[in-house]
């Protein structure tokens, strides 16, 4: 096997971003962005009460105010 297939590959690098967007139907305006790392925006719907989750993929996961966008709480998953 040569020195080249054995090498570990090099970690994943995030040149671009996305975001986490709150939309206000009423005033048809964004209420809220949280940045995000990645070109790989997710949708969510929120469950009940003032919780909005995300999942990203870089393996953070995290949870926001729904009615503010502050950055509650968040997990990285340990890469392999």
């Amino acid at each position: 096997m040569s020195p080249k297939a054995s090498a570990r590959p090099s970690p994943i690098r995030y040149s671009t971003t996305s975001a986490l967007l709150a939309w206000n139907p009423a005033t048809q305006k964004t209420a809220w962005k949280a940045d995000t790392r990645g070109g790989w925006p997710a949708a969510c719907s929120p469950p009940p009460g003032n919780l909005v989750f995300q999942g990203q993929i870089d393996g953070k996961f995290s949870a926001y105010a729904a009615d503010s966008g502050k950055e509650l709480w968040h997990f990285r998953r340990k890469r392999r």
